[in-house]
C-alpha cells in the first residue's frame, strides 16, 4: 500500500521512534551537585560516578550511554565540624523537631531501596536493548519495535522518578546535616565575640576565626542547595517536555500505523 506523498510512511515513523532514546538521552542535561558524597564502589577515580551502560536506539553506529549522574548513597552522614576550645567537638543541635524531619537510618533505607530499583531498571533496559535490536535484525515489522519503544520510554520516565527522589533525599540529608552543624557553631562563636578583646588569648581568637570560616561555608553550601534545587527543577521540566514529545511523535506512528493496517 502505497502512502500519500505528505505522509510520512511508517516504516519512517519507524525509524524516527526508533531514534528517538538516543536522541533524547544526548539533550539531557544533568547538574552535578557538591553534596561532599562519596561511595568508593561506584565513584570513579575522577570523583564522578559512571554513567548508565544500558541504552536502546538504531544499531548501525555507536549509543552514547544515557548520561545518569546521581548522588552516591553514603558518605553525607559524617558531618565535619571543628573541635571546640578544650578538643571536643559541640554537640550538634538536632532539628528532630521539625515535621518534615527524616532520620538519617531512614534516609539510608530510602536510598538503598531506590539503589535496588535503579539496578532492576538497569537489568529491564539491557533487556529491552536486546529486544530491539533482534528486531532491526531479524527484519521485524514496525508495530512490534513500537511496542519495544512504549516499553523503553515507561522505563526511562520510572528512573527519572527514582533519580529525582535519590537526589532529593541526598540534598534533605545534606541541609539537615547542616542545620545540625549551624546553632552549635553560632553559639560558639557568640560567647567569643562577647568577650573583651584585649581578654582573648591567641587561642581563642585562632578559634574565632574558623568559626567565622565554617560559618560562611555553612551558609553558602545551604545556598548552594537552594540554587541545586532551582537547577533541577528546570532541568526536569525540560527533560519532561523532551520525553512527552518523543511519546507523542511515537504516538502518531501507531495511529498511522493502524489507519493503514487497521487488522492489526
Amino acid at each position: 500500500m502505497e502512502p500519500a506523498a505528505n505522509t510520512p510512511s511508517p516504516s519512517n515513523q519507524g525509524q524516527e521512534s526508533s531514534k528517538g532514546p538516543a536522541q533524547w538521552r544526548s539533550k539531557l542535561k544533568h547538574v552535578t551537585k557538591d553534596t561532599k558524597i562519596s561511595d568508593p564502589k561506584k565513584t570513579s577515580p575522577a570523583g564522578k560516578p559512571p554513567d548508565s551502560e544500558f541504552c536502546v536506539g538504531p544499531s548501525s553506529k555507536p549509543l552514547p550511554s544515557q548520561p545518569s549522574p546521581r548522588p552516591a548513597t553514603c558518605g553525607f552522614l559524617n558531618g565535619s565540624q571543628a573541635p571546640s576550645d578544650n578538643g571536643t567537638k559541640p554537640e550538634p543541635q538536632p532539628s528532630k523537631n521539625k515535621p518534615d524531619y527524616i532520620p538519617k537510618e531512614k534516609i539510608m533505607e530510602q536510598l538503598q531501596e531506590i539503589e535496588d530499583v535503579l539496578n532492576e531498571l538497569e537489568k529491564r533496559g539491557v533487556e529491552l536493548e536486546k529486544r530491539l535490536r533482534r528486531s532491526e535484525e531479524e527484519g521485524e515489522e514496525d508495530a512490534a519495535m513500537d511496542e519495544v519503544m512504549v516499553d523503553w520510554f515507561n522505563l526511562i520516565r520510572e528512573k527519572q522518578v527514582s533519580m529525582r527522589r535519590e537526589s532529593e533525599l541526598v540534598y534533605i540529608a545534606k541541609t539537615q546535616d547542616l542545620e545540625e552543624q549551624q546553632p552549635s557553631v553560632e553559639e560558639e562563636l557568640r560567647r567569643l565575640l562577647e568577650k573583651p578583646e584585649n581578654a582573648k588569648t591567641y587561642r581563642e581568637r585562632k578559634r574565632e576565626k574558623e568559626l567565622m570560616a565554617k560559618l560562611v561555608e555553612i551558609v553558602n553550601d545551604r545556598n548552594a542547595i537552594v540554587e541545586g534545587l532551582d537547577e533541577d527543577r528546570l532541568r526536569e521540566e525540560e527533560e519532561d517536555e523532551q520525553l512527552q514529545q518523543l511519546m507523542m511523535n511515537l504516538g502518531e506512528s501507531l495511529h498511522l500505523l493502524n489507519l493503514c493496517f487497521p487488522s492489526w
